[in-house]
């Protein structure tokens, strides 16, 4: 029997992502692999700082695709620093979908006393400030460039031992680290809108 198999699946395929490993970019990286057939063991993951780095990737030829946030349902607007990549960078959209963004509470294993700080990226701080102003309302919240890279942090032991972080349980699981709660964000609903991009 003759399997039918996509052309990328065939091959290496590179998947440029914004963020660190467990991001929620990486999430959908893997999901639009898994919508275009493209098996994990041909899958290479390149990690940029930010979307802007993604398309510049992809414009020059370092990546097959771009995997970047267009639109988050609690933002309901594309972030400046995104538009002006999206709208100054040449690219060609390849697909479009949502991916839930379930942020979670998350600590290092056997982590004592009360938490004295949250830490994560600003916009994930705003998406899940009533479950903190409930639940930590004299925690300081410290700003991060990447959830998953405050994830990573912790379980690194570059941010203090009392502190917590928000990122996925997809961070969770990578860096070890032990889930407080789940689904914290103001809106269970939460989703972000990706675009995959091919070079134009």
């Amino acid at each position: 029997m003759v399997l039918a198999m996509s052309i990328e699946s065939a091959k290496k395929v590179i998947l440029g992502v914004s963020g660190t490993p467990g991001s929620y970019s990486e999430i959908a990286a893997s999901i639009f692999a898994k919508r275009r057939s493209i098996s994990d063991a041909a899958i290479t993951y390149d990690y940029l700082r930010d979307a802007k780095g993604v398309l510049r990737a992809l414009n020059r030829g370092r990546i097959d695709f771009g995997i970047v946030p267009i639109w988050n349902s609690g933002k309901r607007h594309v972030p400046p620093e995104y538009y002006q990549a999206l709208t100054t960078l040449s690219y060609r959209p390849d697909d479009i979908y949502s991916i839930p963004v379930r942020h979670a509470l998350l600590r290092t294993h056997g982590a004592k006393g009360r938490v004295t700080a949250v830490v994560s990226q600003n916009t994930a701080l705003e998406q899940c400030s009533d479950y903190l102003d409930a639940h930590y309302s004299d925690v300081r919240r410290i700003t991060h460039l990447d959830t998953a890279l405050a994830a990573k942090d912790l379980s690194e032991g570059k941010l203090p031992v009392t502190s917590a972080v928000i990122a996925s349980l997809a961070a969770a699981a990578r860096y070890n680290l032990a889930v407080i709660a789940e689904n914290i964000p103001n809106d269970p609903y939460n989703e972000t809108v990706f675009i995959a991009a091919r070079k134009s």
